[in-house]
């Protein structure tokens, strides 16, 4: 009630006086201007659309699924996983929109001391059939999750090894797994017993700079019949081993790296391909011994006789070694009648390098054939580019289109590159992975 008359109210004694005095004229006047601005005046707020981090650094991974985002087994939608503060997310590769996490924030599992989240994951990866997801966390338990069911969570147990497992590769078949750990060994995983088949350590045979961690690993995947993995270490060494081997007999190692390896991969059954910190590019050619040489039996009897067991049946040789003046941290081939590579390093510039086969086994010496352009490209001084790998368009296999590349930056940004058009990389689109801290709207 507002008093329409002059007031003295007093509570108590030798309280305050207070009066109240109230104009009659100005009164409708106040209380229509109350009920405009408590019609004006929002009391809460409703999230339309976010955009949350995606992205933290880390590998970075492309493939399709169908009923992944629609639930609808007729259409095949491509996605990426990612990395993120621990967490793997699947995202919309088309949109850039997060689909969901495969923790889901179920596990929490923090040292308390340290306030460390000993459940983060360190290395994931993808079957070719991009339904079995494998992840391995900071206190080296091993999980196995449906990337169309959520739900499905499966523990194998430890990793054995004695530090963290950084890297992590299916091999084409999906029956073998392969996980690599800063400890320098290779473990090699039967997927459907979840159990150890081999294991592969630093060799011996050679010196080396104490650094035996594992940077980079890769399946032969020309033939599913191929059982044959190729190690990269720090020290610059590749061990490439083959699982059908009951001894040391054919395992082949090559040492002409003068830093870690980050990356390799074959070219068909003849052409290997390796690049790393050293800042050059390694093509090597697959022989066979006694083959292309022309060793008779005599010869190899006397060759066994003379080092007391067998040489490898295969052996690399380097044929070509191409500067290319940064830091390679990513390396993928393009499908080509050539010999044609894709590299993203420390200068934060993707380039194309192409050598030409000619009939009876010959090639040219590499030669860059397209780089970005300075205006589009990520550049040096905010750190170069931290990954590369190249995607389809569709998920049909016998589609002749040439694809895109993702190249991920150190600032958490994934920028797509158009091969359509030849000798020249144009960026289509970019999905943000971290906004950072934000200052201001």
């Amino acid at each position: 009630h507002i008093p329409k008359t002059k007031t003295i109210c007093s509570t108590m004694t030798n309280a305050p006086i207070v009066e109240v005095i109230h104009d009659e004229s100005n009164f409708e006047t106040e209380k229509q201007q109350k009920h405009i601005s408590s019609a004006v005046l929002s009391k809460s707020w409703s999230v339309s659309s976010s955009h949350i981090p995606t992205y933290s650094g880390g590998k970075i991974t492309h493939c399709y699924s169908k009923g992944l985002v629609t639930g609808s087994n007729d259409q095949s939608v491509p996605f990426l996983v990612l990395p993120i503060d621990g967490d793997l997310v699947l995202v919309d590769a088309q949109k850039g929109v997060k689909i969901r996490s495969i923790r889901q924030d179920d596990i929490q599992d923090n040292d308390e001391d340290y306030g460390i989240d000993t459940d983060a994951i360190t290395a994931h990866a993808l079957s070719s059939n991009d339904d079995i997801l494998i992840t391995c966390s900071q206190n080296q338990l091993i999980r196995q999750y449906s990337v169309r069911d959520p739900s499905h969570i499966k523990t194998w147990g430890k990793s054995g090894h004695t530090l963290p497992v950084t890297s992590m590769k299916f091999h084409q078949s999906n029956v073998f797994l392969a996980t690599a750990s800063v400890d320098g060994s290779v473990r090699i995983w039967d997927v459907r017993g979840a159990y150890i088949t081999h294991v592969f350590r630093p060799y011996q045979g050679v010196e080396s700079n104490g650094m035996r961690g594992v940077t980079s690993i890769q399946w032969k995947s020309t033939s599913t019949k191929e059982l044959v993995i190729a190690i990269g270490r720090e020290d610059g060494s590749i061990a490439i081993h083959d699982l059908r081997d009951t001894d040391d007999e054919n395992l082949v190692f090559l040492h002409d790296h003068g830093s870690a390896v980050t990356c390799m991969d074959w070219k068909n059954d003849e052409f290997f391909i390796s690049t790393g910190r050293d800042s050059v590019l390694n093509l090597w050619r697959e022989e066979k011994r006694g083959q292309e040489e022309g060793e008779g039996e005599k010869s190899k009897r006397k060759r066994k006789k003379k080092s007391g067991k067998n040489s490898p049946r295969h052996f690399y040789k380097r044929i070509h070694t191409k500067p290319v003046y940064e830091q390679v941290e990513g390396m993928v081939i393009l499908p080509s009648e050539d010999i044609l590579v894709a590299t993203a390093g420390s200068k934060g510039i993707v380039r194309l390098w192409l050598s030409r086969l000619s009939e009876g086994g010959g090639f040219s010496r590499f030669e860059c054939i397209a780089e970005e352009s300075s205006s589009q490209a990520f550049g040096d001084s905010k750190g170069g580019y931290m990954d590369l790998l190249h995607c389809s368009l569709s998920d049909d296999d016998e589609s002749n289109n040439p694809g895109q590349l993702i190249v991920a930056d150190a600032e958490n940004n994934l920028l797509f590159l158009s091969l359509l058009k030849e000798q020249q990389l144009t960026t289509v689109r970019t999905i943000v992975g971290h906004n950072d801290d934000i200052l201001d709207l």
